[in-house]
């Protein structure tokens, strides 16, 4: 705003408070009140006390100072911002962009984790920082970087849209290969890195694919202690049965439930189990052509199963008593063959999976078996005189011992 003055002056700035003076450009000021642009000689200089000054090109002693300004720097950042998502204690860089390469040598940054700043380091001002280590005590979406000079609180800018911040979780166990038994318990093992405080856990038995995650196994357990976390799983016996089995882990809070997760790398089996409750006693004798009760328990999705049977132990081979039976049933009224020998055992296997199966845990004995058919109670036999004894036997043997007795068997005989 000038008065009196009508002449040629010089714009002339200062980056000392006065001491020294560069010229902007010249100008014709007259009364009243003018502008100009300041469109050339911009130094390149980050400071606090610049000043303008206009003086008259004829008479020195006419002209105008300007308090204090600042000249700033010109701050973008363009990293990380717009919903990126990064994860807690990985390495990553910060980017931004800038008017000068020489106004300021370094910066401060700083973060914000959606409740308040912290101060992460003073760099260089070379437009990226790339050892920033994403902090692990919050997850947030709304989180931001601020690039700022050192010398000016005010000249600044922030990540203009929010990223997010989130834990990790790495499933450890299982991850491809094992087989689990139905009615089974089996340990879901997984390791985790930030702030995480419960998980969640789901199976799938058609590999994962598309999201299908067709049962949940718990929607909020303990992420654990240390970095590490398990979960004991007795797999119960309304679970579908896969041979493309796996398991996800993931953040319980709802809010980082897509995203922090992680699940088997690979495909496991989960199938039924069978297991044989008799015959499993010790020292057990069954006779050629008596019924006994095979009995079992079932887990899992098995509606059939197949009864056999080994004169050689365990070792085989197995010979048929009934296919396709009922699972359900759990018994199986079993016609005891003429096959004598004192190492038997029987097999109940999934009619659907022959490696699903259980085997008697002892061996038992077949032995034939005589039935006396005279003489009978009501019989009188007189001494001196000559008696059929007759019987019939079931089984494959040979010779019999006939042994009589005056008091049942108990001591005279």
């Amino acid at each position: 705003n000038a008065t009196g003055v009508n002449t040629n002056c010089y714009i002339n700035y200062s980056l000392d408070g006065g001491s020294t003076w560069s010229t902007i450009k010249t100008v014709s000021v007259g009364d009243g009140i003018g502008t100009a642009l300041w469109n050339q000689s911009m130094p390149e200089a980050c400071l606090n006390n610049a000043t303008i000054q206009i003086v008259s090109i004829i008479d020195s002693d006419v002209n105008a100072t300007s308090a204090e300004f600042r000249l700033v720097e010109k701050f973008d950042v363009t990293a990380p911002e717009n919903g990126t998502v990064y994860v807690a204690n990985d390495t990553r860089c910060i980017n931004w962009t800038r008017k000068s390469i020489s106004a300021l040598a370094t910066v401060n940054l700083s973060y914000y984790n959606g409740t308040g700043w912290s101060f992460i380091a003073t760099v260089p001002n070379a437009g990226n920082y790339c050892s920033w280590k994403v902090p692990a005590d919050k997850s947030s979406i709304d989180c931001r970087v601020r690039v700022a000079s050192p010398i000016n609180e005010f000249n600044y800018n922030d990540s203009q849209n929010p990223f997010t911040v989130r834990a990790n979780v790495t499933l450890r166990d299982p991850n491809g290969g094992q087989i689990w038994d139905a009615g089974s318990t089996y340990p879901i093992n997984w390791s985790y890195d930030g702030n995480i405080q419960y998980v969640s856990l789901k199976y799938s038995y058609e590999g994962g694919v598309d999201g299908t995650w067709n049962y949940t196994i718990t929607d909020n357990v303990s992420v654990g202690s240390g970095g590490l976390g398990q979960y004991n799983w007795t797999i119960p016996a309304e679970v579908q049965l896969s041979t493309h089995a796996r398991i996800q882990v993931a953040d319980a809070d709802p809010i980082f439930n897509s995203i922090t997760t992680d699940s088997s790398n690979d495909n496991f089996t989960t199938r039924g189990a069978v297991y044989i409750l008799a015959p499993n006693a010790t020292g057990l004798i069954l006779n050629v052509t008596d019924i006994y009760r095979i009995n079992w328990s079932v887990f899992g999705n098995i509606p059939f199963v197949n009864l056999t049977y080994s004169n050689n132990s365990s070792y085989g081979p197995w010979k048929p008593i009934i296919s396709n039976y009922n699972a359900s049933k759990y018994h199986y009224n079993w016609t005891v063959p003429d096959d004598i020998s004192n190492t038997l055992r029987v097999n109940v296997s999934d009619a659907g999976n022959p490696d699903v199966f259980s085997n008697s845990t002892q061996d038992f004995q077949i032995v034939g078996k005589v039935n006396v058919n005279a003489p009978v109670a009501a019989d009188r036999w007189v001494v001196d005189t000559a008696r059929q004894i007759n019987w019939t036997p079931s089984g494959n043997f040979t010779n019999v011992s006939i042994i009589a007795s005056t008091d049942d068997f108990v001591t005279n005989w």
